[in-house]
């Protein structure tokens, strides 16, 4: 997405290609919709969406691992091992990793928010005085066809 940006390509222009180039085969759900919807780059890596995303699916990845490995110790007979590992927030183990995709994730739910914000706030700028247009407008434009009508009707007026 970078490379299209750097091109010239329009954000949503860039992310489609980087999706076709980079195709998420193999992976459903709710998190495939958001990184196919990638559209908000920015210099700061803060509030870069691309950032953002891939910091989340790096930290979905790492809970996804040890989730897969306490599904082998339990597997093996070793439950008090697959619990300790579940259950504890030290660094490296589940429930660590999965605040770690938790707060990825709010960080790039955030980002996308603000953007929300940021568009709505120029959508209601754009339209303001609109109420006060409109019936200006429709009030013209009822004017304009009775005086273009007006002359018509006298060429048949007795």
């Amino acid at each position: 997405m970078a490379e299209r940006l750097k091109k010239g390509d329009r954000p949503v222009t860039a992310g489609y290609y980087a999706r076709t180039a980079l195709p998420l085969d193999g992976m459903e759900g709710a998190l495939k919709q958001a990184l196919n919807n990638i559209t908000f780059p920015d210099a700061n890596p803060l509030k870069d969406e691309p950032t953002q995303s891939a910091e989340t699916l790096r930290t979905f990845g790492v809970y996804y691992s040890l989730d897969t490995r306490i599904r082998e110790l339990e597997l093996a007979g070793r439950h008090a091992d697959a619990v300790a590992l579940c259950l504890s927030m030290q660094e490296g183990k589940s429930n660590w990793a999965f605040f770690q995709f938790d707060e990825s994730l709010g960080h790039w739910l955030q980002l996308n928010e603000d953007w929300m914000h940021r568009y709505t706030a120029a959508a209601f700028s754009d339209i303001v005085g609109l109420q006060y247009a409109a019936p200006v407008l429709s009030l013209l434009i009822a004017v304009l066809v009775f005086l273009g009508l007006r002359l018509r009707l006298k060429e048949y007026a007795i």
